[in-house]
């Protein structure tokens, strides 16, 4: 479904520029140089790029796997979130609502975007 494709696409976008951030700012912390940070940074987009190319070329022979391969992987996403990152960030000693709110906005901002699609 191309609509479905647009949404993940978006997310996907959205998720990979701060993903690079953290590739290179774990990079710099860990002693290596600018240029390698850069050159991590730049090997996630092209594995990226590479994996919607090699869906794109297969497509008619990924078509079955997909529909077994997208709920496994959301349900990874969420179990990931839920039992990781939500529960760790919510232990800290200072307690901010701001964190949840993101998660909440985060929702949101896919829910409107599958409403926009859908028009």
């Amino acid at each position: 479904n191309s609509k479905v494709g647009l949404l993940v696409f978006i997310a996907i976008l959205l998720h990979k520029v701060p993903e690079g951030f953290t590739v290179a700012s774990i990079m710099l912390a860990s002693g290596r140089s600018a240029r390698k940070a850069r050159i991590a940074s730049l090997a996630i987009g092209a594995a990226t790029i590479a994996g919607v190319v090699t869906v794109a070329i297969l497509r008619t022979r990924v078509n079955a796997a997909v529909a077994y391969a997208l709920p496994f992987s959301a349900g990874v996403t969420l179990y990931v979130a839920a039992s990781d990152l939500i529960p760790e960030v919510n232990h800290k000693e200072e307690k901010n609502p701001i964190v949840s709110i993101v998660v909440f906005v985060g929702v949101a901002l896919f829910y409107l975007l599958h409403q926009l699609i859908d028009l």
